[in-house]
């Protein structure tokens, strides 16, 4: 068993079950090996207006930027573990599954939390208005 991260807005989940992405065209839990980037996924309230980059090494976060229309102050971090071998990978370190999934720990995250590592956050105009 290895231990996995997925973030989001909603609180209080206890299975995480698969959604279809259309920009993806994939259905299925977003996860990562590294809490980082599902920190920062956990206070975007439309994923679809946002960019995410990071880097980290070793296990270590590096940097990390966002442009989003906006930005919660806080989100929620799960964590849960599961056999290596139901994991699919979108891309080169990008993973998801296809299953329902239980969480094992729920972590609260707030804006001030990634801005302490070191996350840029840039708000750009909602393009639409």
């Amino acid at each position: 068993m290895k231990t996995f991260y997925h973030g989001s807005p909603t609180p209080h989940i206890e299975v995480l079950e698969p959604r279809f992405d259309p920009r993806l065209d994939t259905e299925g839990i977003f996860i990562a090996d590294e809490p980082f980037g599902p920190m920062m996924f956990a206070l975007l309230p439309v994923r679809a207006h946002a960019a995410v980059d990071y880097t980290t090494k070793n296990g270590k976060f590096i940097e990390g930027k966002v442009s989003t229309q906006e930005i919660n102050e806080e989100g929620w971090l799960y964590t849960f573990e599961v056999e290596e071998s139901i994991i699919k990978e979108r891309g080169s370190g990008q993973f998801y599954l296809a299953m329902p999934v239980r969480i094992i720990k729920t972590e609260k995250i707030l804006k001030e939390d990634v801005l302490y590592l070191g996350w840029k956050i840039e708000i750009k105009p909602n393009r639409e208005a």
